[in-house]
Protein backbone atom coordinates (compact mmCIF):
# COMPACT_ATOMS: atom_id res chain seq x y z
CA UNK A 1 0.00 0.00 0.00
CA UNK A 2 2.89 2.34 0.76
CA UNK A 3 4.56 1.73 -2.61
CA UNK A 4 1.24 2.17 -4.38
CA UNK A 5 0.75 5.50 -2.65
CA UNK A 6 4.31 6.61 -3.49
CA UNK A 7 3.75 5.96 -7.20
CA UNK A 8 0.84 8.38 -7.27
CA UNK A 9 2.07 10.99 -4.78
CA UNK A 10 3.22 14.32 -6.21
CA UNK A 11 6.03 14.63 -3.67
CA UNK A 12 6.75 11.05 -2.53
CA UNK A 13 8.69 10.30 0.64
CA UNK A 14 10.85 7.85 -1.33
CA UNK A 15 11.50 8.54 -5.00
CA UNK A 16 10.98 5.13 -6.58
CA UNK A 17 13.25 6.06 -9.48
CA UNK A 18 16.27 5.41 -7.26
CA UNK A 19 15.02 1.87 -6.64
CA UNK A 20 14.50 0.78 -10.24
CA UNK A 21 17.80 0.95 -12.12
CA UNK A 22 20.31 -1.90 -11.79
CA UNK A 23 23.10 0.27 -10.31
CA UNK A 24 20.71 1.62 -7.68
CA UNK A 25 19.36 -1.82 -6.88
CA UNK A 26 22.90 -3.16 -6.53
CA UNK A 27 23.88 -0.25 -4.27
CA UNK A 28 20.80 -0.74 -2.08
CA UNK A 29 21.38 -4.50 -1.76
CA UNK A 30 25.03 -3.89 -0.96
CA UNK A 31 24.16 -1.35 1.73
CA UNK A 32 21.57 -3.72 3.17
CA UNK A 33 24.17 -6.48 3.50
CA UNK A 34 26.68 -3.91 4.78
CA UNK A 35 24.28 -3.00 7.55
CA UNK A 36 23.62 -6.65 8.38
CA UNK A 37 27.21 -7.85 8.43
CA UNK A 38 29.23 -4.86 9.59
CA UNK A 39 27.10 -2.32 11.43
CA UNK A 40 24.66 -4.41 13.46
CA UNK A 41 27.13 -6.85 14.98
CA UNK A 42 29.18 -4.05 16.53
CA UNK A 43 26.41 -3.59 19.10
CA UNK A 44 27.32 -7.00 20.54
CA UNK A 45 31.09 -6.58 20.74
CA UNK A 46 31.13 -5.35 24.39
CA UNK A 47 29.02 -8.39 25.31
CA UNK A 48 31.42 -10.63 23.39
CA UNK A 49 34.37 -9.04 25.18
CA UNK A 50 32.96 -9.74 28.65
CA UNK A 51 31.34 -13.15 28.06
CA UNK A 52 33.90 -14.75 25.73
CA UNK A 53 37.21 -12.97 26.39
CA UNK A 54 36.63 -12.31 30.10
CA UNK A 55 37.24 -8.58 29.90
CA UNK A 56 35.97 -6.11 32.46
CA UNK A 57 32.98 -3.87 31.79
CA UNK A 58 35.21 -0.82 31.36
CA UNK A 59 37.57 -2.62 28.99
CA UNK A 60 34.62 -3.98 26.97
CA UNK A 61 33.43 -0.44 26.38
CA UNK A 62 36.88 0.65 25.25
CA UNK A 63 37.24 -2.28 22.83
CA UNK A 64 35.37 -0.33 20.14
CA UNK A 65 37.98 2.45 20.22
CA UNK A 66 40.50 0.63 17.98
CA UNK A 67 37.74 0.15 15.41
CA UNK A 68 36.97 3.88 15.44
CA UNK A 69 40.65 4.72 15.01
CA UNK A 70 41.01 2.31 12.10
CA UNK A 71 37.86 3.60 10.45
CA UNK A 72 38.94 7.23 10.73
CA UNK A 73 42.36 6.51 9.25
CA UNK A 74 41.17 4.44 6.30
CA UNK A 75 38.17 6.64 5.51
CA UNK A 76 40.36 9.77 5.32
CA UNK A 77 42.92 8.06 3.08
CA UNK A 78 40.25 6.44 0.90
CA UNK A 79 38.38 9.72 0.49
CA UNK A 80 41.58 11.47 -0.62
CA UNK A 81 42.42 8.85 -3.24
CA UNK A 82 38.86 8.00 -4.31
CA UNK A 83 39.07 9.95 -7.60
CA UNK A 84 42.21 7.98 -8.50
CA UNK A 85 41.21 4.55 -7.17
CA UNK A 86 37.56 4.63 -8.16
CA UNK A 87 34.77 3.00 -6.16
CA UNK A 88 35.23 -0.68 -6.89
CA UNK A 89 38.71 -1.31 -5.49
CA UNK A 90 38.07 0.20 -2.02
CA UNK A 91 34.75 -1.66 -1.71
CA UNK A 92 36.35 -4.97 -2.68
CA UNK A 93 39.34 -4.47 -0.37
CA UNK A 94 37.23 -3.27 2.55
CA UNK A 95 34.65 -6.03 2.18
CA UNK A 96 37.38 -8.68 1.99
CA UNK A 97 39.11 -7.32 5.09
CA UNK A 98 35.83 -7.17 7.02
CA UNK A 99 35.03 -10.75 5.99
CA UNK A 100 38.40 -12.05 7.14
CA UNK A 101 37.98 -10.18 10.44
CA UNK A 102 34.58 -11.80 11.06
CA UNK A 103 36.07 -15.23 10.38
CA UNK A 104 38.93 -14.58 12.81
CA UNK A 105 36.47 -13.41 15.45
CA UNK A 106 34.58 -16.66 14.97
CA UNK A 107 37.64 -18.70 15.94
CA UNK A 108 37.83 -16.87 19.30
CA UNK A 109 41.56 -17.20 19.82
CA UNK A 110 42.63 -17.34 23.45
CA UNK A 111 46.06 -16.03 22.48
CA UNK A 112 48.88 -16.11 19.94
CA UNK A 113 52.59 -16.62 20.50
CA UNK A 114 54.49 -14.86 17.69
CA UNK A 115 58.27 -14.28 17.60
CA UNK A 116 58.49 -14.69 21.33
CA UNK A 117 55.68 -12.22 21.97
CA UNK A 118 52.57 -13.50 23.72
CA UNK A 119 49.39 -11.80 22.47
CA UNK A 120 46.45 -12.40 24.78
CA UNK A 121 42.84 -12.79 23.68
CA UNK A 122 41.82 -9.20 24.57
CA UNK A 123 44.81 -7.82 22.64
CA UNK A 124 43.84 -9.88 19.61
CA UNK A 125 40.25 -8.71 19.92
CA UNK A 126 41.45 -5.10 19.88
CA UNK A 127 43.56 -5.84 16.79
CA UNK A 128 40.59 -7.46 15.04
CA UNK A 129 38.48 -4.42 15.86
CA UNK A 130 41.15 -2.17 14.35
CA UNK A 131 41.23 -4.16 11.11
CA UNK A 132 37.43 -4.24 11.04
CA UNK A 133 37.50 -0.44 11.24
CA UNK A 134 40.01 -0.28 8.40
CA UNK A 135 37.69 -2.35 6.22
CA UNK A 136 34.63 -0.33 7.11
CA UNK A 137 36.50 2.92 6.48
CA UNK A 138 37.40 1.79 2.97
CA UNK A 139 33.90 0.65 2.13
CA UNK A 140 31.93 3.64 3.43
CA UNK A 141 33.27 6.51 1.25
CA UNK A 142 33.20 4.42 -1.91
CA UNK A 143 29.70 3.03 -1.39
CA UNK A 144 28.46 6.47 -0.36
CA UNK A 145 29.47 8.00 -3.68
CA UNK A 146 29.04 5.06 -6.06
CA UNK A 147 25.67 6.09 -7.53
CA UNK A 148 25.39 9.78 -6.71
CA UNK A 149 26.65 10.91 -10.13
CA UNK A 150 23.91 8.91 -11.89
CA UNK A 151 21.30 11.39 -10.64
CA UNK A 152 23.12 14.51 -9.39
CA UNK A 153 19.80 16.32 -8.99
CA UNK A 154 18.59 13.68 -6.49
CA UNK A 155 21.60 13.38 -4.19
CA UNK A 156 19.49 13.88 -1.07
CA UNK A 157 17.09 11.10 -2.07
CA UNK A 158 19.91 8.68 -2.90
CA UNK A 159 21.64 9.45 0.40
CA UNK A 160 18.44 8.93 2.37
CA UNK A 161 17.59 5.63 0.68
CA UNK A 162 21.16 4.40 1.18
CA UNK A 163 20.98 5.15 4.90
CA UNK A 164 17.56 3.53 5.15
CA UNK A 165 18.82 0.23 3.74
CA UNK A 166 21.85 0.27 6.04
CA UNK A 167 19.71 0.87 9.12
CA UNK A 168 17.25 -1.85 8.07
CA UNK A 169 20.16 -4.26 7.75
CA UNK A 170 21.58 -3.21 11.10
CA UNK A 171 18.23 -3.63 12.87
CA UNK A 172 17.73 -7.03 11.26
CA UNK A 173 21.20 -8.17 12.36
CA UNK A 174 20.61 -7.07 15.95
CA UNK A 175 17.27 -8.90 16.14
CA UNK A 176 18.52 -12.15 14.59
CA UNK A 177 21.84 -12.13 16.49
CA UNK A 178 20.04 -11.64 19.79
CA UNK A 179 17.76 -14.56 18.96
CA UNK A 180 20.73 -16.78 18.05
CA UNK A 181 22.64 -15.91 21.22
CA UNK A 182 19.54 -16.55 23.33
CA UNK A 183 19.21 -20.09 21.97
CA UNK A 184 22.74 -21.23 22.86
CA UNK A 185 23.68 -22.18 26.38
CA UNK A 186 27.32 -21.23 25.76
CA UNK A 187 27.70 -17.64 24.65
CA UNK A 188 30.93 -18.44 22.82
CA UNK A 189 29.16 -20.95 20.58
CA UNK A 190 26.44 -18.45 19.80
CA UNK A 191 28.96 -15.79 18.83
CA UNK A 192 30.80 -18.29 16.65
CA UNK A 193 27.60 -18.97 14.73
CA UNK A 194 26.90 -15.24 14.42
CA UNK A 195 30.39 -14.32 13.18
CA UNK A 196 30.68 -17.16 10.67
CA UNK A 197 27.15 -16.55 9.44
CA UNK A 198 27.74 -12.83 8.92
CA UNK A 199 31.01 -13.53 7.11
CA UNK A 200 29.15 -15.82 4.70
CA UNK A 201 26.44 -13.20 4.14
CA UNK A 202 29.04 -10.49 3.50
CA UNK A 203 30.58 -12.56 0.71
CA UNK A 204 27.27 -12.35 -1.16
CA UNK A 205 27.65 -8.56 -1.37
CA UNK A 206 30.70 -8.82 -3.67
CA UNK A 207 28.77 -9.43 -6.95
CA UNK A 208 26.77 -6.24 -6.37
CA UNK A 209 30.01 -4.23 -6.34
CA UNK A 210 30.58 -5.09 -10.01
CA UNK A 211 27.12 -3.81 -10.98
CA UNK A 212 27.67 -0.39 -9.43
CA UNK A 213 29.70 2.25 -11.34
CA UNK A 214 33.42 1.60 -11.32
CA UNK A 215 34.34 5.26 -10.92
CA UNK A 216 32.91 8.75 -11.14
CA UNK A 217 33.73 8.87 -14.88
CA UNK A 218 31.74 5.72 -15.52
CA UNK A 219 28.75 6.91 -13.52
CA UNK A 220 28.49 10.46 -14.87
CA UNK A 221 25.55 10.84 -17.25
CA UNK A 222 26.52 11.86 -20.79
CA UNK A 223 26.33 15.61 -21.40
CA UNK A 224 23.67 16.82 -23.77
CA UNK A 225 24.70 19.12 -26.57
Amino acid sequence: MFLRHERKAKDPIIDLEVLKGKPFQAANYFNLIYGVSILGVMSFMPLCATSVFGMSTLASGLILTPRSVGQMLSSVITSMFLPKWGYRWPMLAGTSLATVTLVLLGFEFSGWHIFGINLSGPVLLGAFMFFSGLGSGMVAPASNNACIELMPDRVATITGVRGMFRQIGSAFCIAVSAMVLENFQEMSTGFRVVFFGLAAILVFSIPFIFIMPKSAKDSCPPSQS
